[in-house]
């Protein structure tokens, strides 16, 4: 199996010393995408009826809320490299699999973005508390009775409370 991965540094380089490629532009108006290239066929290969296909929409706010976290946020969230690092990838994975620590991640990127596009801060800081109360919700409820399995997920969940509480109240304060 070839690998076509093209990484964006070396492995001499330190994180710091790359360059991350422009992100592509994304019409505001757009609500959801959908996808109209795939032929569905049945099981005897035939062409499915020509329906229009259902797709899930795509939240761009909340897609824009990840992009910044992985940017900039995680930066902001201590001086130690190594805790940037597992903030910006480590813990952006386990929240892939874990809808509270997603949505943790995702109110701490829309509290830091308020604070600096002042002109929709009332549009992230509901975002963030939306998120974030959801996610306190679901969080404490494994709380109740504790498994093995969910302690590192609830243990960066309240780590980034501590950050989601400050940030609110930086926020407030204006």
């Amino acid at each position: 199996m070839v690998c076509d991965f093209v990484p964006l540094y070396s492995e001499e380089a330190s994180p710091d010393e790359f360059t991350l490629p422009f992100p592509p532009v994304i019409n505001p108006h757009l609500n959801n995408l959908t996808d109209h290239h795939h032929n569905h066929h049945n099981h005897n290969g035939d062409a499915a009826a020509a329906a229009a296909p259902s797709s899930p929409g795509i939240d761009l706010l909340d897609l824009e809320l990840l992009h910044n976290f992985t940017t900039y946020t995680y930066a902001t969230l201590g001086s130690d490299q190594a805790m940037r690092n597992m903030m910006r990838t480590t813990a952006v994975k386990m929240a892939v699999g874990c809808e509270y620590l997603m949505r943790t991640i995702l109110a701490l990127s829309a509290l830091h973005l308020a604070h600096f596009r002042k002109d929709k801060t009332d549009v992230y800081v509901n975002r963030a508390l939306a998120h974030h109360q959801v996610a306190s919700r679901q969080a404490t409820a494994l709380m109740g009775e504790l498994k093995k399995e969910d302690c590192e997920n609830l243990h960066l969940f309240t780590v980034m409370t501590v950050f989601v509480g400050t940030t609110a109240l930086l926020c407030r304060r204006g």
